[in-house]
Parts: C-alpha cells; structure tokens; sequence
C-alpha cells in the first residue's frame, strides 16, 4: 500500500479520510478503471505541478524585486518563464499563459523597461515583434522579469484552484488529483467502509448507517460490500415483517404510521423497514433488490389505509410497477403462501435501478 488517495465527503465536501489505492482496486473494478484512465491526465498535472514549484522559488517573500536583481536571478526565472511559454502541458490554458506574457512583455517595451542606453532601446523596439518570446524577455530590465514572475505564478495558482475546483464534477479529473469525491455521504458510511476494508468485517451502528454504507459501496464499485449490505438490509427487513405478522401486528405499524412523529423519528433510524422504505420511496434509483421487496410487500398489504398514507410519496414509476405486481399477485393467489415466498415470488416485475457511482 503506497498510494494515497483523499476520499472527500459531506454536504460542503468538508471531510477528507486517506484510504490506500491499491486496497480500494484490489475491491473495486470501477476504481482501478477510473484511476487507469486518470494515469495521463495524471502525468500532465505532475508536469504542470512541477512547473509552478520551480516559478515558486523566484516568488518567495526574501526576493524582493532588488534582491532579484543584485543577484541576478533574471536569468534563471526567463529559462522556467519560456519553458512555461512553450511546455505548459494543460492546453486549454496555454492561451491565456502566452497572452500574459506577451501582452507583459509589449507594455514593459512600451514603456522602456527594458535593458540597455537610450541609443540601444530604441533600435532593440524596432525589433522586438519580430523576435521569439526567450529574445523579447531577455531585452527586459529585471524588475520587469520580477514583476512578470509574480504575475505568472498568480496565474498558475488559479489553474490549479479552477482544476481543483471542477474535478468535483469530473470523477477522472479527481482521480489525476488522488481524489475520491462522494459528496451528501456522511461519516458514519465512510467509517464503516474504512472499517470492512482494513479490518475485514461489516460494522455499523444502526439501519441508517447500513444504508448509507450500501450507496456509498455502490457508488465504489465496492461489489462484495455492496452485496453484503444488500442481502443483510433484504434479509432483515423480510424477517422484520415476517414476525410482525406472526405477531398480529400490520405493516403500516411496522412502517411507523400509527406513531407520533417524535416517536417515528427515534425509532426510524434502527428500524431496517422504516429505513428501507423510506429510501426505496423517495430516492431516484434504489437497488433492484430493494425495489422488488418494497413493491411486493406493498401489493401485498396494500389497503385503504395504507394508501392514505402513502399516496403522496409513492412516485409515478414506482405506482405503475406496484399496480403490476397486485396484478401479478391476484393472478397468482395460492392463499397459503408464506409472506417471505410471496415477497420473492413477484417474477416479471419491472427492477428497480442499481446505482452507477463514479464519484
């Protein structure tokens, strides 16, 4: 384990834990894709970082512009300026690199800055258009070099701010950065995931943080985690109703309904049911398996009362495959069908979406 990568979350992606890359691929075809895919897009941001470290030592706060020119450093800066100028590896910045320069270099001309006697400049003017951009900086006086040094670095500081900034929406751009960006994931999810990676077992603290843990796995690529979620989230919740009803109790109890909602909100988080539900109804794309259970438990309790309760969080799609699957269930009505078979039984049932995660 050698690589560092910085998994960034939360709301404001304020959180930052360091996860080893090659843990992550040895559990992730999605990762290993992406970070191969990153490896060019990676060498050019080495090449573009080592450019701006080597300007930087001609900005540092003991290099006055005086200091610059009683040491002579002109020389050494203009060697890294023209290798700027003509290496700069992120082409949709080299525009705006070689017009700061060039636009530097003529208004310096123009107002004399540059090296020599009044006889000489003015011979040295006539020529400077037509000279190439290593003559143009040599024939400017120090200062000027020092005040065009400081100019550039300021510029490839916003580069990397502004490549920094929109790799939150570019999962390879953020993988050349060593970055993971999962925003809206909490802390406990990022815990749990850290926890079963390093320590090799399944940790959380209740429904809600399992929940997160499964979608945060997903989102990964993390198919042994994400399955491992998924079958402990589906088992729970079907044993959960399963012994509701062998207790007499319904599932709009089990759903929370008949709570008040200070009691709801307490016991939503460790109820696997209200948890999965929850999810299932109002995310976008919940996992196929999910999906399934939640329809097929629904068409089977669903009653008038139920109904009420439910009408204005169901979705259109999600309305469709429910009136599906109480179809698919008076058609196939055994009467003494066990609720666990009759949840698994709903065949033909449009899936719901597992999520695609690339950060």
């Amino acid at each position: 384990m050698e690589t560092d990568i910085t998994l960034e979350f939360g709301t404001k992606l304020e959180n930052k834990r360091t996860i080893h890359l090659e843990l992550l691929c040895c559990h992730s075809t999605v990762a290993r894709q992406q970070f191969e895919k990153a490896k060019q897009l990676r060498d050019v941001y080495n090449f573009a970082n080592d450019m701006r470290r080597q300007l930087k030592v001609f900005t540092a706060s003991a290099m006055s512009s005086n200091f610059f020119e009683v040491h002579h450093k002109e020389d050494k800066c203009i060697v890294q300026i023209v290798r700027i100028y003509n290496e700069y590896p992120l082409k949709k910045h080299v525009d705006a690199i070689k017009a700061l320069v060039d636009n530097f270099a003529e208004e310096q001309h123009t107002k004399t800055n540059i090296k020599g006697n009044q006889a000489t400049i003015a011979a040295r003017k006539k020529e400077f258009k037509d000279s190439d951009i290593l003559a143009r900086l040599n024939s400017l006086d120090p200062k000027a070099i020092y005040q065009l040094t400081q100019s550039l670095f300021a510029m490839l500081r916003r580069i990397k701010l502004a490549e920094f900034e929109n790799a939150k929406q570019a999962p390879v751009k953020a993988a050349a950065q060593h970055r993971i960006i999962v925003p809206d994931t909490d802390g406990k999810a990022v815990r749990s995931l850290m926890h079963w990676m390093y320590q090799g077992s399944l940790y959380y603290e209740d429904a809600e943080n399992l929940y997160g843990t499964l979608l945060l796995a997903i989102r990964l690529g993390v198919e042994q985690l994400t399955q491992t979620c998924l079958s402990k989230l589906a088992n729970d919740t079907q044993d959960a109703i399963a012994q509701a009803y062998s207790c007499g109790s319904s599932l709009q109890i089990l759903l929370g309904y008949d709570l008040v909602d200070d009691e709801q909100d307490a016991a939503s988080a460790n109820n696997v049911v209200q948890v999965v539900f929850g999810h299932v109804l109002k995310d976008p794309e919940p996992p196929a398996r999910l999906f399934k259970l939640v329809v097929g438990a629904l068409a089977i309790n669903m009653d008038s009362e139920l109904w009420a309760q439910l009408k204005d969080v169901v979705g259109h799609g999600l309305a469709l495959r429910l009136v599906e699957a109480m179809l698919v269930l008076r058609q196939t009505d055994g009467g003494g069908v066990k609720l666990e078979c009759e949840l698994l039984a709903i065949e033909g049932l449009p899936a719901g979406h597992n999520t695609h995660m690339g950060g």
